[in-house]
């Protein structure tokens, strides 16, 4: 069993907002991870919305949180993956979408590269894979302003992420 480590909550005023009130709350799960191919990681730029977002996504119902970052990596960045340590997880409540969602985050490496099958949303947002130094990607991440509401907790949310994975050292010796 994974220990659940709560890395970072965020809500609305984290993210420079006011909070809504919500009286029910829509649960959703989703599994994410800090890829590596050699000395870099993947990110997703989003183009139209301004930021870089880590890959994964929602997990299905039935699906494991691994199945679901093995599915959702293969869609998002064409990759086949060795999913390693687990580093924790992050609790969002986002009041305008009335939705609590839960990431759980690994660390991965690439064991087959491929290419990506955007949705047509994700191509009319401008997703493209780009593949950074973690110090880059953090302070890419530190320095960027999203466009839209679900960027501003995507990019805290991410960065957290890659901060812990900065603890791991030895992961990202190639």
């Amino acid at each position: 069993m994974v220990l659940m480590i709560t890395l970072l909550e965020l809500r609305d005023e984290d993210v420079g907002l006011k909070s809504r009130t919500v009286g029910a709350w829509r649960e959703r799960r989703a599994a994410r991870c800090v890829l590596r191919r050699g000395d870099k990681i993947a990110l997703l730029h989003v183009q139209k919305l301004s930021y870089h977002k880590l890959p994964g996504g929602g997990i299905d119902i039935g699906e494991t949180s691994e199945e679901a970052l093995h599915r959702e990596v293969e869609e998002e960045i064409g990759s086949r993956i060795r999913i390693g340590e687990h580093l924790g997880h992050t609790v969002e409540y986002k009041s305008r979408l009335r939705e609590h969602q839960t990431s759980t985050c690994f660390l991965a490496t690439e064991s087959e590269e491929g290419e990506p099958s955007y949705t047509q949303e994700e191509q009319m947002e401008g997703f493209r894979v780009e593949w950074y130094l973690l110090k880059e990607a953090i302070e890419l991440l530190k320095k960027e302003k999203p466009t839209d509401y679900q960027g501003r907790f995507i990019v805290k949310r991410d960065l957290r992420f890659l901060q812990e994975a900065e603890k791991h050292g030895p992961f990202f010796d190639s």
